[in-house]
């Protein structure tokens, strides 16, 4: 993005880092940043790589010239991604697109560019981003359910009932509601900051709670 500049959408795939590997509803750290910078996150239907054919074509063919196995640390691959990112879009011509290269093809991609600052966290941005989700839960006989790797106690006399979980951006907890809307427990949440946002592990499978 520094060289590219900051795009206004990105199409990603259900596999990890992008998707949670365990709850495909449950954003990971990924998304959680990219939304934060303002990039509108949109997600391949399951098992449909092909909505994404060109990205997935690409991936390989870049995959091939960086040589991530001849890399000898980050810097190095950093380096040799940003030569194939270039590449890319100057040097390669596609013989469907009448041999011209994508710089041709859409010029707006060097005109138009939106500059990209790894300081421009909005966290109002990932709360309300978390804020749209509701994930529902039937509660265990022990009286707990879980979300993002964490036990929540909700009580036994909820036991095998249906909940829904939702993030409250305001007092940054998670409200447990019946299916009738009851709210019948609120827990702490994550707390999302400008610091927390910056700190975040992109790698990372679970939003820390």
């Amino acid at each position: 993005m520094l060289i590219l500049g900051k795009p206004r959408r990105i199409r990603l795939d259900n596999g990890y880092p992008f998707a949670n590997s365990v709850e495909k509803l449950l954003p990971t750290d990924l998304v959680l940043w990219l939304v934060s910078i303002g990039i509108e996150v949109i997600f391949n239907d399951v098992r449909s790589p092909q909505q994404n054919g060109s990205v997935e074509c690409t991936q390989r063919i870049s995959c091939y010239w960086a040589n991530p196995a001849q890399c000898a640390n980050a810097q190095a691959l950093q380096v040799s991604l940003d030569q194939v990112a270039y590449e890319h879009l100057y040097v390669f011509r596609q013989r469907s697109k009448k041999d011209m290269t994508r710089a041709e093809q859409y010029p707006e991609l060097t005109t138009k560019r939106e500059r990209f600052d790894p300081l421009d966290i909005n966290p109002q941005r990932a709360k309300d981003y978390l804020s749209s989700f509701r994930w529902p839960r039937q509660v265990f006989d022990n009286g707990r359910i879980s979300i993002f790797g964490k036990k929540i106690v909700v009580g036994k006399a909820y036991a095998k009932l249906s909940v829904r979980i939702q993030y409250d951006q305001y007092t940054e907890q998670w409200v447990i509601c019946l299916n009738n809307a009851k709210e019948i427990i609120h827990k702490q949440g994550p707390t999302i900051t400008f610091q927390t946002l910056q700190n975040l592990t992109v790698f990372s499978k679970n939003l820390t709670t």
